[in-house]
């Protein structure tokens, strides 16, 4: 556990603390509602959330602090209450407002322990998701309620009314030039994304390859980009359309750096496309055993969302499961022209 940030300017006379632990896209989702929050409630948010991912919402302005557990797969009960108990021995008394986002039996173990006048957690209805995998029924709210807007619903007691979708990720811009001249990156890059969380989720890889080599026929300078674990995947995209490969190359706190200078960024539903929304780049998401009814659809102008949306799709709430069927089909309904012909819709940047 630990404190990773205070805000210089923390010192206001409310809170309102603010817990997602996980994942990152997860995390990246709930910035647009953190302005909102802090103007409905006239406070300075509190934000509890795993190591990995502290340093990127620190960047909001309203962030104050910003509290960690360990990375996903470590820390428990004993690190949250620790956590818990440095807040309300900061800002006790101040905490007005305590809002979980994340909804699993630990975040709800963490707002049990916050010392706020008014606690609310979201409505992220996981139920029907399930039906919906399962027996193909759709019972989700139409039309479709982006994750953001889901967090809104949440706060909608407190006056908070919509996400603020027009916020942009702060960004060092003079870090930004150094560091894309450092790797070689021109501004107007197409980042490719093959990777995921689950290798279930990601379209074929193959289509990846020639995705890229057309990219470069069409003088669209196409770069992969990935988390180290998927230096592997990348490499053989790369090898089939001698393209480069960042992967594993950029640390997580550059990445929006690296990022903000994208004309597309391209990839499965994942953290990267939500990057794309929270820093104004279009994005192309490709999206197989999950829906983008489940909300993960990128929100920024010009993106576009691609989905087969066949009879067993989707099959899964986060993509994990194996497909039953032993042959992603739901990937195969989306080729390569396809997601070259959204690329160009985009209209670039």
């Amino acid at each position: 556990m630990s404190l990773k940030f205070i805000n210089a300017a923390a010192g206001a006379d409310k809170y309102a603390v603010v817990i997602r632990f996980s994942a990152l896209g997860d995390v990246l989702l709930t910035l647009p509602v953190l302005g909102p929050l802090a103007e409905a409630t006239s406070s300075r948010i509190v934000f509890v959330t795993r190591e990995p991912f502290e340093n990127l919402v620190k960047r909001h302005p309203d962030v104050a602090a910003v509290y960690t557990i360990p990375p996903r797969g470590t820390g428990g009960r004993p690190e949250v209450k620790t956590v818990c108990g440095s807040i309300n021995a900061d800002f006790g008394g101040n905490i007005r407002h305590a809002v979980d986002l994340h909804r699993v039996p630990l975040s709800r173990y963490a707002l049990s322990l916050v010392r706020a006048e008014e606690k609310a957690t979201y409505r992220k209805y996981g139920f029907k998701r399930f039906i919906l995998c399962t027996t193909g029924v759709d019972l989700l709210p139409r039309p479709t309620r982006r994750v953001p807007e889901l967090y809104a619903e949440a706060l909608k007691p407190w006056g908070v009314a919509r996400p603020d979708y027009d916020f942009k990720l702060p960004v060092d811009e003079t870090q930004g030039t150094a560091l894309r001249e450092g790797l070689g990156l021109s501004d107007g890059y197409a980042a490719i994304f093959p990777g995921a969380v689950y290798p279930t989720k990601t379209w074929h890889e193959e289509h990846y390859a020639k995705l890229a080599a057309w990219l470069s026929d069409k003088s669209i300078p196409a770069v992969l980009m990935g988390m180290p674990a998927e230096r592997e995947l990348c490499d053989r995209v790369a090898a089939f359309a001698a393209v480069r490969n960042l992967a594993g190359e950029i640390v997580l706190d550059d990445l929006p750096e690296a990022l903000s200078a994208a004309r597309v960024i391209i990839g499965n539903d994942s953290a990267p496309v939500h990057f794309a929304s929270v820093l104004g780049v279009p994005a192309v998401a490709i999206f197989g055993p999950t829906s983008p009814r489940f909300g993960f659809a990128p929100w920024g102008d010009g993106s576009k969302t691609l989905y087969a949306g066949l009879g067993c799709s989707p099959c899964s709430r986060h993509g994990r499961a194996r497909c039953w069927r032993r042959r992603r089909y739901c990937f195969d309904g989306i080729n390569v022209g396809d997601v070259l012909a959204a690329v160009t819709e985009t209209g670039g940047r």
